[in-house]
């Protein structure tokens, strides 16, 4: 889930008077040269050449170290590839030369999140809404990084805070679900369950743990259903589902009394 900032440069811009086009004037032409290659990267980015884009943001940068643009759209790139090292290295670049984007830190913390590092994640998604407020993104990969690290109710504030942004940001609903069930809320979470299949009737995970919730309150007809209907939309989970059903059929023919 990648947001991004420009990754083309314009070479030419609109003059009002007489409506001519003009290329911009440039310190050098190694500066023109650094911005052409970016382009030229940008269009082997977008066309799925990402060999060829890396060798072209190379070039912008050797022409331009200063090119903060060239090293995010390298980042960017090597993230396609799986390089998240790489990624995160030109990131920081962009950042140190340049550090008003929003796009920058929050795909910085998603390739942080991705390697382990919770903390930089947090650092990262928390730059990003500072920059950008309304970036629902950042609220709900901040708020995943913080389930992670076992920070229930700051994970719910913040996915409850991209919910509020975009309320159809289905995945916040249900990353707000699962720090809800952690943390005992049984009902917030059905409830975050319930929006994501009303909204969504295909999402096999949400049938799957609202099933797990109702099994836990004892409401074994519906958690059945559910767990049946996870099934069938995914049958790879067929194999976690079917034991459950089998336990709560017994339970129905032979309840234990309490």
């Amino acid at each position: 889930m990648k947001i991004k900032r420009p990754l083309f440069q314009n070479l030419i811009f609109l003059l009002a008077a007489g409506m001519a086009w003009a290329c911009p004037a440039y310190a050098d032409s190694r500066e023109q040269d650094a911005v052409e290659s970016n382009n030229r990267g940008f269009v082997l980015y977008s066309q799925g050449n990402l060999d060829g884009a890396i060798l072209e943001f190379d070039k912008a940068i050797a022409l331009n170290p200063n090119y903060a643009m060239a090293y995010y759209n390298r980042g960017l790139t090597k993230r396609e590839k799986g390089n998240l090292e790489g990624e995160i290295a030109d990131y920081t670049m962009s950042i140190n030369l340049d550090p008003k984007y929003a796009a920058d830190f929050y795909n910085r913390g998603l390739a942080r999140e991705e390697k382990g590092d919770f903390e930089g994640a947090i650092a990262d998604q928390t730059k990003a809404v500072e920059i950008d407020p309304r970036n629902a993104k950042a609220y709900y990969c901040r708020a995943v990084a913080k389930g992670e690290k076992g920070d229930l109710e700051g994970s719910i504030v913040d996915n409850s805070q991209a919910i509020r942004i975009d309320p159809n940001f289905l995945d916040a609903y249900y990353s707000r679900g699962l720090a809800r069930a952690q943390g005992g809320d049984l009902d917030g979470a059905l409830k975050d369950y319930s929006e994501v299949i009303s909204r969504n009737g295909k999402s096999a995970e949400a049938y799957y743990n609202r099933g797990a919730i109702l099994l836990k309150k004892k409401d074994l007809d519906r958690a059945m259903s559910d767990l049946e209907q996870a099934a069938s939309l995914d049958p790879t989970l067929r194999a976690k589902t079917q034991p459950i059903i089998d336990q709560i059929k017994k339970l129905k023919a032979d309840p234990v009394k309490e």
